[in-house]
């Protein structure tokens, strides 16, 4: 990680030498030579922008690109060509597709901004909930501005259905429900929950909120093995445990829930999931990491199960006692 974040800090760096975090406003005719040169920088920095933000939200820590040092002005026509799907756009000339949609690494960003920061930490509940709000309307206008056949519903199962399935499809998907469980999850630093005050509402409804996004994860994640192509290991591999844990916190914490049993199910069908889609054709340097991830996912799914048939057997001991 320490490694990443010095890469990117040196990526950033050279692209702020370069002036690429900045839109260039023509107030004269330009070369084409020059034109092609500043949308080239503008591509490298919304390359580094996206990733950045990234990195950001799956490893805790800040951002090397500050939002308040660039002119976030998308790409001229980017919302009008942001889904066509370079897996059957046979058109050179098309806008290069970035690592994610530039709107929603703009979400990621402000998400860790308002929610995960040093400041963001400090909040009281009533602020941190708004912020809370704010993000999941912000994520909710994003979903609704993605054209129909792509549009993530906002949840899904194993009857929904999606017949647009293609890797574009399935990075769009993951990263919306990856950023609509970080969101909710924050509820949980709530401190009236957190010092037993009771589950209030907006904190229950979040993280319900949360954990059906990490549903939804694994179940999209299964229905769309056909389309995933090989060596997608380390792309794709942080969206169903981010998924996972989730889901493993939430039994824990409550264990007779009436959902809990069918989230274990989750657990144990990932773990053939995860096995079936990553191990084809894996170079032999990568599969003692998936043997690894394999074993985590076991033992997680042991101790849920543990948790679980605990506290039916203290509930009911305390019901045989009471009567």
């Amino acid at each position: 990680m320490r490694v990443t974040n010095y890469l990117g800090a040196v990526a950033a760096r050279q692209i702020f030498m370069l002036g690429a975090n900045l839109r260039q406003i023509r107030t004269s005719p330009v070369s084409e030579r020059s034109q092609k040169r500043q949308n080239h920088l503008r591509n490298l920095f919304w390359i580094c922008y996206t990733l950045d933000k990234d990195i950001a939200l799956r490893t805790g820590q800040p951002p090397v690109i500050v939002d308040e040092n660039c002119d976030l002005t998308m790409p001229e026509g980017y919302t009008e060509r942001a889904f066509s799907d370079p897996e059957k756009d046979d058109n050179p000339s098309a806008e290069p597709i970035f690592p994610f949609d530039l709107r929603l690494s703009m979400i990621k960003s402000r998400t860790q901004s308002h929610l995960y920061s040093v400041s963001a930490m400090q909040k009281s509940d009533a602020d941190l909930l708004k912020s809370i709000r704010e993000l999941d309307d912000e994520l909710e206008e994003w979903r609704l501005s993605v054209p129909p056949q792509w549009r993530p519903t906002m949840s899904f199962s194993q009857e929904t259905s999606d017949p647009n399935m293609s890797m574009h499809s399935v990075m769009l998907r993951v990263n919306y429900y990856l950023c609509m469980s970080v969101i909710h999850q924050a509820s949980s630093r709530c401190k009236a929950w957190m010092q037993g005050s009771g589950m209030m509402d907006g904190v229950s409804s979040s993280l319900a909120l949360s954990v059906e996004a990490s549903r939804s994860t694994l179940c999209y994640l299964g229905a769309a093995e056909h389309v995933l192509v090989e060596g997608v290991f380390w792309t794709l591999i942080f969206y169903p445990m981010s998924a996972l844990l989730t889901i493993f916190c939430s039994i824990l914490q409550n264990p007779l829930d009436p959902r809990s049993r069918d989230d274990l199910d989750h657990l144990k069908m990932a773990t053939v999931m995860m096995a079936r889609i990553f191990s084809r054709n894996l170079p032999e340097t990568e599969v003692e990491h998936l043997k690894l991830v394999a074993d985590f996912v076991t033992e997680l799914k042991r101790l849920a199960e543990c948790a679980i048939d605990k506290a039916w057997r203290e509930q009911s001991a305390s019901s045989h006692v009471a009567s």
